[in-house]
């Protein structure tokens, strides 16, 4: 289950499953698509993921570090 720190936006239609950790004052915006399904993927303070963008985290042994 994702993870999110205090004061995070989150648009209504974005799409974040797994193991997502978003961490404080972050924001998804629409049609993000961020998929931690395979393995980890972190969002740091403050981090602001623009319209549409798509992250997934697909080997088995990293994890993706945005911010």
């Amino acid at each position: 289950m994702p993870e999110m720190g205090k004061d995070c936006f989150i648009a209504p239609n974005a799409t974040i499953v797994g193991d997502v950790i978003m961490d404080n004052d972050g924001s998804c915006w629409v049609n993000d698509m961020i998929r931690g399904d395979v393995n980890t993927i972190r969002l740091g303070n403050e981090v602001n993921v623009q319209d549409g963008a798509s992250s997934r985290a697909t080997c088995e042994k990293t994890t993706t570090i945005i911010g």
